[in-house]
């Protein structure tokens, strides 16, 4: 038991000491947050992310209603952000990451709509859609939606034959260069018969 209890306390101090590098290197508003709630307050800011976590925890599991809202910032609000800044920084990879989650979400949102009767069943649904969305958004490569298009949804596609789109495209291209083609033969036939009738008519006048 001392030997499992050593361990224990090893990967907290591990942890703890990982979470507050991150804090101390990360620029982001979180992280600035955190150091100016932790000068405000003579708290270690580690104390007071894993006070902030351990309140959202209980909300999530105890709130429906704080789980929804989550999942409206998670969503919505954030990708909407992450998408425009893609956009601004011309990023291509970033670009499709948030466009591949828009497709993801999008579906996840329509079976959310037509099988609302589920959440009334599964007594942690609003859980389960808050923690889904996180992974999401989650800054991973591949990201998880990116995951879910290259293994089901692109797959889904194939088969439906929503991949060989381009093939109307060619045929009606093809017919269009035939046409062309007729429409040549018929001027060069026109043009024949035009010289054939003018050296008739020449002859005649003679």
């Amino acid at each position: 038991m001392d030997g499992i209890k050593a361990k224990v306390l090893d990967k907290v101090k591990a942890f703890q000491k990982d979470a507050q590098i991150w804090i101390d290197n990360d620029k982001s508003p979180v992280s600035k947050l955190l150091t100016k709630a932790s000068q405000q307050t003579k708290l270690q800011p580690l104390h007071i992310a894993l006070g902030v976590a351990g309140v959202l925890l209980l909300l999530i599991l105890f709130s429906d209603l704080f789980c929804d809202f989550a999942s409206l910032l998670v969503g919505a609000v954030y990708p909407v952000y992450r998408s425009l800044e893609a956009i601004d920084q011309k990023n291509a990879q970033e670009q499709r990451r948030w466009l591949v989650y828009w497709i993801i979400a999008s579906v996840f949102l329509v079976t959310d709509f037509f099988y609302s009767f589920v959440s009334g069943v599964i007594p942690v649904y609003a859980q389960f859609k808050l923690f889904f969305l996180v992974w999401c958004v989650y800054p991973m490569t591949p990201s998880g939606p990116e995951v879910l298009y290259d293994k089901i949804l692109s797959h889904v596609r194939a088969r439906s034959g929503a991949s060989s789109a381009p093939a109307p495209v060619a045929a009606a291209k093809e017919s269009l260069n035939k046409l062309v083609a007729d429409a040549n033969e018929v001027k060069a036939a026109a043009s024949t018969a035009a010289s054939d009738f003018a050296a008739a008519a020449g002859g005649a006048s003679q």
